[in-house]
């Protein structure tokens, strides 16, 4: 059968073309604002895929008008202000028996194309064509179709967006001692690290992670990119958040986790409350995975996050260990179905670029790294450059306002103060929000101040991380900051929440020593909530029906074991929380033990 992907929408970021040839002056104008509505839509990035049907049809077209179609491309990003960053170019052979089932899906003129001129020549009435093409195929009197056949993914984007640049999220994982916050200072400020943490000492948020060289807590830094792909220049010592969020058309935000096995909990928190777009594991080549490391790949197969291997101290690596260690490693993405792609060099990243960056669910990009003489520093600056946003927000910020609470803060003489992200909707200086649920209730609360990136702003648009200066309308209502925490909810009024206890949701058990039952209490991690909940009751699911399964004898229907999947039912052992359906949780005690999804609420 031939291969289909969804069909094109009207609205979105993706266009299909079939291919861009002969176009004339009055045709160059319409595609250029059609594709200016891809990238308003795309928030600044859009994608197109030629030698696609729109009905998602992957037929392809000949290498001769490929070339012309993506010629043609340029020249009408060039038009908007626009620049094609990454090619994806596949090869395809569609076969003759394939089109059986598909004929009447296919226009006349893809068809011309596709068998020779002689032969559609002999059919004018396309009444009779799918007929007649059929009585070929069952004689067998064609064989294939013209053969070498290429579709393309193609990613464009917008030179300047609007007041609020392009942002992206970079989470940063792996073991203790692999880099993280040294390879984070080095990238951020653009310097070279001493051998003995000058690099890291600069962006440790607490003076015992100076000390014990361990981060414990989840800090961020901030890369800006210029139309040209060049990095905004800071300040060593103070970086200038006004100069990047000025200058910049893209923003990468690099969150640095913590990697000792004690502060899970805080990885786990920091993964699934900010939201990144991609994840970028350290793997120390001197020191090979350890049991922290498959916790992290974990976690973002997992929550569904494409990551990036970065493999750092090559400079004190010994050759032997060098090997083994890009060899484990290697295993363990094909153990993922996954291919690893080596990068070294420039061309081997243009390569890359050329046909992985848009297929990072596939692809697992690892860059041999040295934060001490600098070796793959400017290979992951320019990647960061060219890595697509994963999210687009576009039709979220028109829908009513969620912003989930990620810290809180008692300014002197400002007031509270709420850092979150922001999902949905957009924030505006002296709106009215609700806040909550604090003890069961929602409370109104007044927007003062925004600020994004500690840059004063007056609205905030959905997928951007913010800073709001709140105040509560009914000064009767006995509210104060310790009452307000991480978990929360600022909402649009119009969603009239309500507090949630109980919850069902379909779990995946992925490893566990012990058996579970009725009465387990783990630790939930629902986007920004982390709470102890309670297993009430569950039911096992036939893993290809979704159906109660009558596989389990009656001793193992009252426990679930590693491998199972089952429909659960919990209950919040301290406070009501608010979330909604098809959020993720990932259940954790010590170590991760299930992940699955919010099928339902009470």
């Amino acid at each position: 059968m031939i291969n289909k992907i969804a069909e094109e929408k009207d609205d979105g970021n993706h266009e299909y073309k079939y291919r861009l040839i002969n176009i004339d002056k009055d045709k160059l104008i319409h595609l250029s604002n059609q594709l200016l509505y891809r990238l308003v839509e795309g928030n600044g990035e859009a994608i197109y895929s030629i030698g696609v049907l729109n009905n998602g049809y992957l037929i392809g077209i000949n290498k001769n008008e490929m070339d012309e179609s993506l010629r043609n491309l340029s020249e009408i990003a060039k038009m908007v202000d626009a620049t094609v960053c990454a090619i994806n170019r596949n090869q395809i052979t569609v076969q003759i028996d394939e089109l059986r089932d598909v004929l009447e899906h296919m226009p006349r003129i893809v068809l011309d194309d596709m068998f020779d001129t002689s032969f559609t020549s002999m059919y004018i009435d396309n009444s009779n064509l799918t007929q007649s093409i059929n009585s070929i195929i069952d004689k067998n009197d064609l064989k294939i179709i013209r053969n070498k056949r290429e579709y393309t993914d193609i990613l464009i984007r917008y030179k300047y967006v609007s007041e609020q640049p392009l942002s992206l999220g970079i989470a940063f994982l792996g073991s203790a001692g692999s880099s993280k916050s040294t390879t984070i200072s080095c990238l951020s400020r653009n310097i070279l690290d001493d051998n003995h943490g000058s690099a890291r000492n600069l962006i440790a948020r607490h003076k015992h992670e100076i000390v014990d060289q361990r981060t414990s807590s989840i800090g961020y830094q901030l890369i800006g990119f210029n139309d040209d792909g060049k990095m905004i220049e800071s300040d060593i010592n103070i970086i200038s958040y006004e100069k990047i969020m000025k200058d910049s058309c893209k923003i990468v935000t690099l969150y640095d986790m913590a990697g000792q096995k004690e502060y899970l909990k805080t990885t786990i928190h920091g993964l699934s409350g900010n939201f990144p777009d991609y994840a970028m594991v350290m793997l120390s080549a001197n020191s090979g995975i350890t049991p922290m490391t498959k916790e992290h790949i974990g976690l973002c197969v997992t929550l569904k996050i494409p990551f990036i291997i970065l493999y750092s101290k090559i400079d004190i690596a010994p050759p032997n260990m060098y090997e083994e260690n890009l060899s484990n490693i290697q295993t363990i993405v094909s153990r993922l179905k996954k291919k690893m792609f080596i990068i070294s060099n420039l061309d081997e990243l243009n390569d890359f670029c050329k046909f992985g960056l848009l297929q990072l669910n596939h692809y697992v990009p690892l860059i041999p790294i040295s934060c001490v003489n600098g070796t793959g520093l400017p290979l992951i600056r320019t990647l960061l450059y060219n890595l697509p946003l994963r999210f687009t927000y576009d039709e979220n910020g028109k829908k009513e306002v969620r912003c989930t609470i990620t810290n809180t803060y008692d300014k002197t003489g400002i007031g509270t103060v709420v850092t979150g992200f922001v999902s949905h909707g957009i924030i505006k200086t002296k709106d009215v929000l609700l806040v909550g649920p604090i003890d069961n209730k929602f409370y109104n609360v007044k927007i003062k101040s925004i600020e994004i990136n500690h840059v004063k702003v007056e609205n905030v648009t959905a997928g951007n991380h913010v800073g709001l200066n709140i105040t509560m309308i009914n000064t009767k209502d006995n509210i104060y900051i310790k009452m307000i925490h991480e978990g929360m909810n600022l909402l649009s009024p119009k969603l009239n929440p309500l507090p949630i206890k109980k919850f069902e949701a379909k779990i995946y058990v992925l490893h566990s020593s012990t058996t579970i039952k009725e009465g387990y209490c783990p630790m939930a991690h629902i986007n920004n909530i982390r709470q102890t909940v309670k297993l009430l009751s569950y039911i096992h699911l036939n893993k290809k029906n979704n159906l109660l399964s009558k596989s389990y004898s009656e001793e193992d229907s009252q426990v679930l074991r590693c491998g199972d999947e089952a429909l659960c039912i919990f209950e919040f052992q301290y406070r009501t929380e608010w979330f909604e359906v098809g959020s993720n949780i990932i259940l954790r005690e010590g170590t991760t033990k299930g992940c699955g999804k919010i099928t339902n609420i009470f």
